[in-house]
């Protein structure tokens, strides 16, 4: 029986590394809110599976969605990682 030992691995180094690099101590540091990450984007392609003759209109919105989580994250990136 082989050992998995990649997530063991994984859960080791996330035990050693800091989280939130000192430079931003204090400044705030968290990230907006995204709404959409894996488990909407999931659902979306399920969706767009389900109804491909209506394709081109989920994508335009599930891209507008995304831009709506873009925009507010590129505005944070900006004032913290400078």
């Amino acid at each position: 029986m082989r050992r998995r030992v990649a997530p063991h691995i994984f859960m080791r180094l996330s035990d050693r590394l800091p989280f939130g690099t000192p430079a931003l101590a204090g400044r705030g540091n968290r990230m907006p809110f995204g709404l959409i990450g894996g488990a909407e984007t999931l659902v979306a392609n399920g969706v767009i599976l389900l109804w491909p003759r209506q394709a081109a209109l989920l994508f335009s919105v599930f891209a507008a969605l995304v831009a709506v989580t873009v925009v507010p994250r590129l505005g944070w990136a900006g004032r913290n990682l400078s």
